[in-house]
């Protein structure tokens, strides 16, 4: 790309703001004409550090601060050599080529104990969801069940399960023959249906359930509302539809409750919903009523979609 010398800079501002890649970018004919490309990613700073630089230049990148996620440094290429790879902000000199950098981050995890654990090992292949992109989504594809297709709990599991505050299973989780056993020793129950709910999995399950939870991103709010009902004419106290970007919806036997969701940056949705009913279900534990647990959903899944690779 070439520019002529001393480009307007609402010009700049608007390329800077567009810029990604490793292209070069000539302003004017002198002999330092050569510009590079500085691209960025996952910042969560208003000014990033990107743009157009000289070779020899020092460039200063912020990554900001992020919502629920704890910074945990920077990843580029191993020619650039950065001041401070653990800092927020750090510089680097240029050199003669364009620079991709992604500002990393973690959810702090805190007081965290795994002193119980049951694992079961089975002959065959593990369990595989097949994930592709469409449009810069990830996506889920084919799903191959592998040894999960014959798993079945044991009196043992059984046993072991009823010593936690709730079970949590899902549509091919394949415990819902199980869960009348579960509920009988006075664990809650949360089963999450998918977008197919009321399949033959569900319609087992559900009796025996206490919190509900199932994805519908399309149904117009009457169809939705009769919905609810229906499924929680089978049993459940609560039932939960995550709606994508239209948030969600509970309906508790009495009324019906609605939440919208919590604004962020989106870099990844896929986990979204499995966020939504771990934080529902933890404010549930603690005895919020509803509406709590709707935003404490709303606010889990903003933090896991604003970043990449949660699920």
């Amino acid at each position: 790309l070439w520019l002529p010398n001393d480009p307007p800079e609402e010009i700049l501002e608007t390329l800077t703001g567009h810029l990604s890649g490793t292209g070069t970018v000539l302003i004017g004919n002198s002999p330092d004409a050569a510009h590079y490309i500085v691209s960025v990613s996952e910042s969560g700073a208003s000014s990033s550090g990107n743009g157009l630089y000289r070779p020899g230049d020092t460039v200063t990148i912020n990554a900001g601060l992020r919502n629920g996620l704890r910074f945990k440094g920077w990843r580029v290429s191993e020619d650039v050599s950065l001041e401070n790879t653990s800092a927020l902000q750090t510089t680097f000199v240029m050199p003669e080529h364009s620079v991709q950098i992604t500002a990393q981050w973690e959810i702090p995890v805190t007081d965290v104990r795994l002193d119980r654990i049951s694992l079961s090992m089975l002959p065959g292949d593990t369990a595989l969801s097949h994930v592709r992109r469409v449009d810069g989504e990830r996506v889920f594809g084919d799903y191959s069940e592998g040894v999960m297709a014959d798993f079945r709990l044991s009196e043992g599991d059984i046993d072991f399960l009823a010593g936690f505050d709730m079970v949590v299973t899902g549509l091919w989780g394949h415990a819902e023959g199980f869960l009348a056993e579960i509920r009988r020793r006075g664990i809650p129950v949360a089963f999450d249906g998918a977008e197919r709910p009321l399949d033959p999995a569900g319609r087992i399950a559900l009796p025996h359930t206490d919190v509900a939870f199932f994805s519908d991103d399309r149904a117009e709010e009457q169809a939705l509302e009769a919905k609810l009902r229906e499924i929680a004419a089978l049993g459940p106290k609560i039932v939960v539809a995550t709606r994508g970007g239209q948030g969600s919806m509970a309906f508790d036997g009495r009324r019906f409750y609605r939440r919208g969701i919590v604004s962020c940056p989106v870099v990844d949705t896929m986990g979204a919903g499995d966020s939504f009913i771990a934080g529902f279900i933890m404010s549930y534990l603690a005895g919020k009523p509803v509406p709590d647990c709707m935003e404490a959903g709303a606010k889990n899944a903003a933090v896991t979609i604003g970043y990449p690779g949660a699920w």
